[in-house]
């Protein structure tokens, strides 16, 4: 085993969690899990999915109904998965059923789609209920995705079960969509041809995540954004904001169009306040493009600004390119999480 892109210490924890084990002819063993919360904040769970694979097969799959605190919401977040306080005004909360769930998970090796959001989710739901840190790696099926599949036109979950012809109903029902996360991530490890997850990082050049008490968490990291830093070179970041459990931590980012949110410039500051990089142009270091509304002045035919044709561009060339297209939609919705 290389290890280029692991510390000492990962490399022990590779070791304890068996990380460098081969799957041989079984397959790999995993636990799939997503949330979904009833405000922007990040401690707000109200229904939690888990689907079990074992050595390469899916063997169970679960749901639970959790009152998140005070049974509030937001009516952003009932539209998105319907869960509403009606629904939950009996349930027990999840300080009550975090041992069930821990129970499930086995303290194994989890798996979520965009773990940004799902695992800074957890981790900010212990904390509020000052519950103890499993001791769990942790992968992203929407990070692999982009690395392993071409050909799609954004990398959510029901765009990728439609590319890959994985069967797949109610988006943002916990249990579907930690079902289709396993069953992504499954077809990216047999794409990828590789044998272990040590191979897998190494290939990809990514490092797992990781929860372990007391209050260690440590979020999944291209070898990119792990080295990155904060650059001033356009703005200087505020060291009192930076978030390293942020989506944008450590990321080169770069904006075309009209955002609502506001202007461009309070946009780029933002970002270099989080801890990522603002760019003004988009090239092979750029990782993520934001598309905004486009004036239709300054596009041609296509409806394309030339940042987007130029990321496209770097895409086609190599598909597993570490640079993501994001909507505003899904910018927001990394940028707002508390």
């Amino acid at each position: 085993m290389s290890n280029g892109i692991f510390s000492q210490i990962m490399l022990d924890e590779i070791e304890d969690f068996g990380l460098g084990e081969s799957f041989s002819d079984l397959g790999p063993s995993f636990v799939a899990i997503d949330f979904e919360t009833a405000t922007r904040n990040g401690n707000s769970i109200c229904e939690v999915g888990l689907a079990k694979v074992e050595k390469g097969e899916l063997i169970s799959s679960s749901i639970y109904l959790v009152q998140p605190p005070g049974n509030e919401y937001e009516q952003r977040n009932i539209n998105i998965h319907g869960i509403t306080p009606e629904v939950t005004e009996d349930c027990e909360d999840f300080a009550a059923l975090w041992k069930y769930i821990c129970y499930e998970i086995e303290c194994g090796i989890a798996v979520t789609h965009n773990s940004s959001f799902d695992m800074t989710v957890l981790r900010k739901t212990l904390d509020y209920y000052q519950l103890d840190y499993p001791a769990m790696p942790f992968f992203c099926s929407l990070q692999l995705a982009r690395k392993v599949i071409t050909g799609c036109m954004n990398y959510q979950l029901p765009t990728l079960c439609e590319t890959l012809g994985i069967p797949f109903e109610h988006h943002h029902n916990a249990k579907a969509d930690a079902v289709a996360c396993a069953k992504v991530f499954l077809e990216c490890l047999r794409r990828s041809g590789v044998s272990s997850f040590v191979e897998l990082m190494e290939k990809y050049r990514f490092t797992f995540g990781q929860f372990y008490d007391p209050g260690f968490f440590r979020p999944v990291q291209s070898v990119a954004s792990v080295s990155a830093g904060i650059s001033a070179k356009d703005i200087v970041g505020d060291p009192d904001k930076v978030d390293v459990d942020s989506y944008f931590y450590g990321k080169r980012i770069c904006f075309t169009g009209t955002l609502s949110l506001c202007t461009r410039a309070e946009l780029k500051q933002m970002i270099a306040d989080i801890g990522g990089i603002p760019q003004n142009g988009v090239n092979l270091e750029t990782q993520i493009l934001v598309v905004g509304q486009q004036d239709l002045k300054q596009v041609d035919s296509t409806g394309l600004s030339g940042k987007h044709k130029k990321a496209l561009a770097i895409l086609e060339k190599d598909p597993t390119h570490d640079l993501e297209i994001m909507s505003e939609a899904d910018f927001m919705s990394n940028l707002t999480l508390e």
